[in-house]
């Protein structure tokens, strides 16, 4: 009984655990609402403020990265922590007022409360998990899939018994409680060089930001714009989720490393296919390629942050050349839609978005057979 005791106090107050802790505090935080943030401008003001929502959310995230980087370089852990919390209030007031400037201050105010919240923590995780890489992150990824599998439904639940107001608070306070891990109080800043940095992932990271932006805004818009409830959206997300997270603990736990490699090809096309199965509005087309998605993501996304984390390991400015090439996958896909939807209308700008995340899925496919 003691020695047990002793095991369960060294796994609640190791770091990794606290990492891993307060990376789940965030993710339920935002999985109550991200969800809901374009359907929430669509349902109150229409399709309008959702092109200058995506270009801000592509366009400004260098601003915001700078100021995280800042942020990073002057503060300890704790202290960005609650900077990011500043950010995530300022960001949700921003977006209930609903005019041009609000959206894409809320925008920014959102990326910059998610980037101040990553940059140091990328460094500290980098140090606590490095004798078993792929290992940790495939338990990170099954936290950031698996803990959000109830925050949509019970967003839309919230959402349809209190309104929109009630769902914005609930995940601010749970966004607040992120602080309790301690032993962030004791981590120290840690410096990020910005020079000599190596190109060799780059194309990965655009491909991330368009993956990221086209499947967590653009998609949930587009159902609800196809007249989809916000019921049935928390549904769809929530089970996709589960479906995720599950994967990956199945994917990190029994399945060897070999075999993984072997399944790579039928992986990326599975996870392309996806993407198109996506564009229907139809729900069984839709469930069937979000759950598709999210399974096949489990097997090469472990593969590709252990290389990244090795790569932050041996030099800090990794971290910021992976978010500016992010960000210029998500400006791609923001200036799409824009094009298209001014051209053309915005049902198409919503489908060829999410084409282009199919595109960029085998692309990701042909780059791993390079890695």
């Amino acid at each position: 009984m003691k020695e047990l005791l002793y095991k369960m106090h060294y796994i609640l107050t190791s770091k990794k655990t606290e990492y891993n802790a307060t990376i789940f505090i965030r993710t339920l935080a935002i999985s109550l609402i991200s969800v809901f943030i374009p359907i929430f401008i669509l349902d109150k003001s229409g399709p309008f403020l959702i092109i200058p929502y995506l270009l801000s959310t592509a366009l400004l995230y260098p601003l915001a990265l700078l100021l995280a980087y800042v942020a990073q370089k002057r503060f300890s852990v704790i202290v960005t922590l609650f900077l990011s919390l500043m950010f995530y209030v300022l960001g949700i007031y921003s977006l209930q007022l609903l005019t041009v400037l609000s959206v894409v201050g809320a925008a920014f105010f959102f990326k910059s409360a998610e980037l101040i919240f990553w940059l140091p923590l990328h460094v500290e995780f980098t140090k606590v998990v490095a004798h078993e890489k792929t290992k940790s992150f495939a338990i990170v990824i099954a936290i950031t899939t698996l803990t959000p599998f109830l925050g949509p439904l019970v967003g839309a639940f919230i959402i349809d018994l209190f309104g929109y107001s009630s769902l914005f608070i609930a995940s601010l306070a749970i966004y607040l409680s992120m602080v309790l891990p301690q032993s962030l109080l004791h981590l120290k800043k840690e410096e990020l060089n910005i020079n000599k940095v190596s190109f060799s992932l780059v194309p990965a990271y655009i491909v991330e930001g368009i993956q990221n932006l086209s499947l967590t805004v653009v998609w949930p818009a587009f159902l609800f714009y196809s007249l989809w409830t916000r019921d049935s959206i928390g549904l769809l997300f929530s089970t996709i989720s589960l479906v995720g997270g599950v994967a990956s603990i199945i994917v990190s736990k029994f399945i060897p490393k070999d075999r993984i490699a072997k399944l790579f090809k039928p992986t990326f096309i599975s996870h392309s296919l996806s993407s198109l199965m996506r564009v229907s509005t139809t729900k069984l087309m839709a469930f069937g390629g979000g759950a598709l998605g999210f399974l096949s993501y489990s097997f090469f996304k472990p593969r590709f942050m252990s290389m990244f984390y090795h790569k932050v390991a041996h030099r800090r400015s990794e971290v910021i050349k992976r978010e500016l090439n992010i960000a210029l996958g998500m400006a791609i896909v923001a200036l799409t839609f824009t094009a298209i939807s001014l051209l053309y209308n915005y049902t198409v700008a919503f489908m060829a978005t999410i084409f282009l995340a199919s595109l960029a899925s085998l692309y990701m496919g042909t780059l791993f057979k390079k890695l």
